[in-house]
């Protein structure tokens, strides 16, 4: 395992895991929904993250590809559409803080819970599957 710090918050990860599961996953949670606004964020997903955002998904080993969970919560006044959704990986909790980051009104935290990215114990038949999780903490 691997230590992290983000703000407040301190949690480990292992990345070799967490990458194992995900190369067992066909796709995203999008992708196996298929709604219109499910189509919508498939294929547009890795261009509405930050680089930043990318970057540590990456370096923990999440699949950028392959949420766990994405929520389409409506249009707003600028004519985009919102979504919120969450990804898992292999690791564990050791300060939860409250630290949110937040950036050109992209904003994420790392959790035990909803939302955005959900920090489990479970092993790689469960990814991506939130009514097997198992939370820490």
């Amino acid at each position: 395992m691997e230590a992290f710090n983000l703000g407040d918050q301190t949690f480990n990860f292992d990345k070799s895991a967490t990458k194992t599961a995900y190369a067992s996953l066909e796709g995203g949670d999008a992708d196996r929904c298929g709604c219109d606004p499910c189509r919508n964020f498939a294929a547009q997903r890795t261009a509405a993250f930050p680089r930043d955002f990318l970057d540590l998904l990456d370096r923990i080993g999440i699949d950028a590809k392959k949420e766990g969970e994405a929520v389409h919560c409506g249009p707003e006044p600028s004519g985009k559409h919102l979504y919120g959704g969450w990804f898992y990986f292999i690791g564990t909790m050791e300060a939860a803080g409250e630290y949110q980051l937040e950036r050109d009104g992209f904003s994420y935290f790392i959790g035990t819970s909803f939302p955005w990215i959900l920090v489990t114990s479970q092993g790689a038949h469960d990814v991506g599957k939130p009514e097997n999780q198992k939370e820490n903490g």
